[in-house]
Protein backbone atom coordinates (compact mmCIF):
# COMPACT_ATOMS: atom_id res chain seq x y z
CA UNK A 1 0.00 0.00 0.00
CA UNK A 2 1.65 3.25 -1.09
CA UNK A 3 1.23 6.76 0.32
CA UNK A 4 -1.62 8.96 -0.97
CA UNK A 5 -3.09 6.05 -2.88
CA UNK A 6 -6.47 4.45 -2.47
CA UNK A 7 -7.26 0.75 -2.31
CA UNK A 8 -10.69 -0.75 -2.28
CA UNK A 9 -12.24 -4.16 -1.71
CA UNK A 10 -15.31 -4.42 -3.88
CA UNK A 11 -18.19 -6.75 -3.19
CA UNK A 12 -20.08 -7.28 -6.44
CA UNK A 13 -23.16 -8.36 -4.49
CA UNK A 14 -23.49 -5.12 -2.48
CA UNK A 15 -23.57 -1.86 -4.46
CA UNK A 16 -23.83 0.29 -1.31
CA UNK A 17 -21.99 3.58 -0.75
CA UNK A 18 -18.33 3.03 0.27
CA UNK A 19 -17.20 3.63 3.82
CA UNK A 20 -14.24 6.04 4.09
CA UNK A 21 -11.44 5.49 6.59
CA UNK A 22 -8.67 8.10 7.04
CA UNK A 23 -5.14 7.27 8.20
CA UNK A 24 -3.18 10.02 10.02
CA UNK A 25 0.38 8.58 10.08
CA UNK A 26 -0.34 6.91 13.37
CA UNK A 27 -0.32 3.38 14.61
CA UNK A 28 -2.61 1.30 12.42
CA UNK A 29 -4.27 -0.69 15.24
CA UNK A 30 -5.22 2.54 17.04
CA UNK A 31 -7.18 3.93 14.10
CA UNK A 32 -10.95 3.62 14.15
CA UNK A 33 -12.14 1.32 11.46
CA UNK A 34 -15.58 0.05 10.67
CA UNK A 35 -16.08 -2.95 8.42
CA UNK A 36 -19.57 -4.20 7.84
CA UNK A 37 -20.10 -7.80 6.89
CA UNK A 38 -22.96 -9.79 5.56
CA UNK A 39 -23.42 -13.48 6.32
CA UNK A 40 -25.05 -15.35 3.47
CA UNK A 41 -26.02 -19.02 3.81
CA UNK A 42 -24.87 -21.20 0.94
CA UNK A 43 -26.25 -24.37 -0.61
CA UNK A 44 -23.04 -26.04 -1.76
CA UNK A 45 -22.17 -27.82 1.51
CA UNK A 46 -20.58 -24.66 2.98
CA UNK A 47 -21.44 -23.30 6.37
CA UNK A 48 -20.99 -19.53 5.82
CA UNK A 49 -19.59 -17.00 3.44
CA UNK A 50 -18.73 -13.43 4.45
CA UNK A 51 -18.76 -10.44 2.14
CA UNK A 52 -17.03 -7.17 3.07
CA UNK A 53 -18.73 -3.95 1.96
CA UNK A 54 -16.90 -1.60 -0.34
CA UNK A 55 -14.24 0.13 1.76
CA UNK A 56 -12.01 3.02 0.72
CA UNK A 57 -8.85 3.75 2.73
CA UNK A 58 -7.23 7.16 2.28
CA UNK A 59 -4.25 8.94 3.84
CA UNK A 60 -0.65 8.09 4.63
CA UNK A 61 -0.23 4.50 5.70
CA UNK A 62 2.15 3.61 8.54
CA UNK A 63 5.20 1.52 7.78
CA UNK A 64 3.80 -1.37 9.82
CA UNK A 65 1.03 -1.86 7.32
CA UNK A 66 3.55 -2.69 4.62
CA UNK A 67 4.55 -5.81 6.55
CA UNK A 68 0.99 -7.04 6.90
CA UNK A 69 -0.11 -10.08 4.95
CA UNK A 70 -3.59 -10.43 3.62
CA UNK A 71 -5.12 -13.73 4.55
CA UNK A 72 -7.76 -15.71 2.70
CA UNK A 73 -10.64 -16.89 4.89
CA UNK A 74 -10.85 -20.65 5.12
CA UNK A 75 -14.34 -21.95 4.47
CA UNK A 76 -14.98 -25.40 5.85
CA UNK A 77 -17.03 -27.77 3.80
CA UNK A 78 -19.81 -29.77 5.32
CA UNK A 79 -18.51 -33.31 4.79
CA UNK A 80 -21.11 -35.17 6.82
CA UNK A 81 -23.27 -36.21 3.83
CA UNK A 82 -20.19 -37.43 1.94
CA UNK A 83 -18.98 -39.47 4.92
CA UNK A 84 -22.41 -41.03 5.29
CA UNK A 85 -22.48 -42.07 1.63
CA UNK A 86 -18.97 -43.56 1.84
CA UNK A 87 -19.89 -45.55 4.95
CA UNK A 88 -23.03 -46.91 3.27
CA UNK A 89 -21.07 -47.92 0.16
CA UNK A 90 -18.46 -49.67 2.30
CA UNK A 91 -21.11 -51.60 4.20
CA UNK A 92 -22.77 -52.65 0.93
CA UNK A 93 -19.50 -53.97 -0.53
CA UNK A 94 -18.71 -55.87 2.67
CA UNK A 95 -22.17 -57.44 2.75
CA UNK A 96 -21.85 -58.64 -0.86
CA UNK A 97 -18.42 -60.12 -0.17
CA UNK A 98 -19.74 -61.94 2.88
CA UNK A 99 -22.65 -63.36 0.90
CA UNK A 100 -20.33 -64.65 -1.79
CA UNK A 101 -17.88 -66.13 0.72
CA UNK A 102 -20.70 -67.70 2.72
CA UNK A 103 -22.31 -69.12 -0.39
CA UNK A 104 -19.12 -70.83 -1.52
CA UNK A 105 -19.13 -73.01 1.58
CA UNK A 106 -22.85 -73.47 2.27
CA UNK A 107 -24.42 -73.62 -1.19
CA UNK A 108 -26.81 -76.49 -1.86
CA UNK A 109 -28.20 -77.48 -5.23
CA UNK A 110 -31.87 -77.12 -6.03
CA UNK A 111 -33.82 -80.42 -5.80
CA UNK A 112 -35.55 -79.89 -9.17
CA UNK A 113 -32.26 -79.41 -10.95
CA UNK A 114 -30.75 -82.44 -9.24
CA UNK A 115 -33.69 -84.50 -10.47
CA UNK A 116 -33.04 -83.22 -13.99
CA UNK A 117 -29.49 -84.57 -13.91
CA UNK A 118 -30.39 -88.10 -12.84
CA UNK A 119 -32.11 -89.15 -16.14
CA UNK A 120 -29.17 -87.66 -18.02
CA UNK A 121 -26.81 -89.82 -15.98
CA UNK A 122 -28.97 -92.90 -16.54
CA UNK A 123 -28.82 -92.45 -20.33
CA UNK A 124 -25.03 -92.07 -20.33
CA UNK A 125 -22.54 -94.91 -20.55
CA UNK A 126 -19.82 -93.89 -18.12
CA UNK A 127 -16.41 -95.27 -19.02
CA UNK A 128 -13.91 -95.27 -16.15
CA UNK A 129 -16.07 -93.41 -13.64
CA UNK A 130 -16.38 -89.85 -14.91
CA UNK A 131 -19.75 -89.57 -13.14
CA UNK A 132 -18.81 -91.54 -10.04
CA UNK A 133 -19.43 -88.52 -7.78
CA UNK A 134 -23.03 -88.11 -8.98
CA UNK A 135 -24.52 -89.89 -5.99
CA UNK A 136 -24.37 -87.39 -3.11
CA UNK A 137 -27.36 -85.15 -2.19
CA UNK A 138 -25.58 -81.92 -3.17
CA UNK A 139 -25.33 -81.90 -6.97
CA UNK A 140 -23.33 -78.65 -6.86
CA UNK A 141 -20.42 -80.77 -5.60
CA UNK A 142 -20.64 -83.27 -8.44
CA UNK A 143 -17.82 -83.44 -10.95
CA UNK A 144 -18.42 -81.16 -13.92
CA UNK A 145 -21.23 -79.22 -12.24
CA UNK A 146 -20.99 -75.59 -11.25
CA UNK A 147 -23.69 -73.61 -9.45
CA UNK A 148 -24.05 -69.92 -8.74
CA UNK A 149 -23.07 -68.76 -5.27
CA UNK A 150 -26.21 -66.70 -4.69
CA UNK A 151 -29.09 -68.65 -6.25
CA UNK A 152 -27.64 -72.21 -6.41
CA UNK A 153 -28.80 -72.65 -10.00
CA UNK A 154 -26.68 -74.88 -12.21
CA UNK A 155 -24.90 -72.70 -14.76
CA UNK A 156 -22.17 -75.03 -16.07
CA UNK A 157 -22.01 -78.65 -17.22
CA UNK A 158 -18.39 -79.44 -18.07
CA UNK A 159 -17.76 -83.08 -19.02
CA UNK A 160 -15.10 -83.20 -21.77
CA UNK A 161 -13.34 -86.46 -22.56
CA UNK A 162 -9.61 -86.97 -23.20
CA UNK A 163 -8.08 -84.64 -25.75
CA UNK A 164 -6.40 -87.48 -27.65
CA UNK A 165 -8.33 -90.30 -29.27
CA UNK A 166 -5.87 -93.00 -28.22
CA UNK A 167 -5.87 -91.82 -24.64
CA UNK A 168 -7.38 -94.39 -22.31
CA UNK A 169 -8.74 -91.71 -20.00
CA UNK A 170 -12.34 -91.28 -18.93
CA UNK A 171 -15.06 -90.49 -21.42
CA UNK A 172 -18.79 -90.94 -21.81
CA UNK A 173 -21.08 -92.19 -24.56
CA UNK A 174 -24.75 -93.00 -25.03
CA UNK A 175 -27.50 -90.38 -25.44
CA UNK A 176 -28.16 -86.89 -24.11
CA UNK A 177 -31.45 -87.04 -22.23
CA UNK A 178 -33.98 -84.26 -22.75
CA UNK A 179 -34.28 -83.79 -18.97
CA UNK A 180 -31.51 -81.21 -19.31
CA UNK A 181 -34.20 -78.87 -20.66
CA UNK A 182 -35.09 -78.15 -17.04
CA UNK A 183 -31.71 -76.51 -16.47
CA UNK A 184 -33.03 -73.10 -17.51
CA UNK A 185 -30.04 -71.21 -16.10
CA UNK A 186 -27.41 -73.31 -17.87
CA UNK A 187 -24.83 -71.06 -19.54
CA UNK A 188 -21.93 -73.41 -20.30
CA UNK A 189 -22.20 -76.92 -21.80
CA UNK A 190 -19.13 -78.92 -22.86
CA UNK A 191 -19.26 -82.56 -24.01
CA UNK A 192 -16.28 -82.41 -26.37
CA UNK A 193 -13.94 -85.37 -27.02
CA UNK A 194 -16.49 -88.00 -26.00
CA UNK A 195 -18.05 -90.81 -28.04
CA UNK A 196 -21.61 -90.06 -29.14
CA UNK A 197 -21.45 -91.82 -32.49
CA UNK A 198 -24.83 -92.75 -34.02
CA UNK A 199 -26.40 -90.01 -31.88
CA UNK A 200 -27.92 -86.81 -33.20
CA UNK A 201 -27.34 -83.44 -31.63
CA UNK A 202 -30.41 -82.84 -29.44
CA UNK A 203 -32.81 -80.21 -30.75
CA UNK A 204 -33.84 -79.19 -27.24
CA UNK A 205 -30.49 -77.46 -26.76
CA UNK A 206 -31.97 -74.57 -28.73
CA UNK A 207 -34.53 -74.00 -25.96
CA UNK A 208 -31.83 -73.22 -23.39
CA UNK A 209 -32.11 -69.46 -23.76
CA UNK A 210 -29.32 -68.65 -21.28
CA UNK A 211 -26.79 -70.92 -22.97
CA UNK A 212 -23.71 -68.92 -24.00
CA UNK A 213 -21.13 -71.63 -24.68
CA UNK A 214 -21.70 -75.01 -26.36
CA UNK A 215 -18.88 -77.38 -27.30
CA UNK A 216 -19.73 -80.75 -28.86
CA UNK A 217 -16.59 -81.00 -30.97
CA UNK A 218 -14.80 -84.31 -31.61
CA UNK A 219 -17.66 -86.29 -30.07
CA UNK A 220 -18.75 -88.02 -33.31
CA UNK A 221 -22.34 -86.80 -33.35
CA UNK A 222 -24.28 -87.84 -36.43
Amino acid sequence: MANDNSSSITNPHEPSKPTCITLNNGSFPALPMTISTTVVPLTLNLAYQTYVDRTVVKGASPHDVQRCRLGVPQLKENTKPLCFILVMMFMFVVSVMLQVAYGQHHIRCLPKEREALLPFKAAIVDHNGMLSSWTTPDCCQWEGIRCTNLTAHIISLHLPGPYYYLDSGRYISGEIHKSLMKLRHLQYFNLSFNDFRDTNIPEFLGSLTNLRYLDLSSSYFS
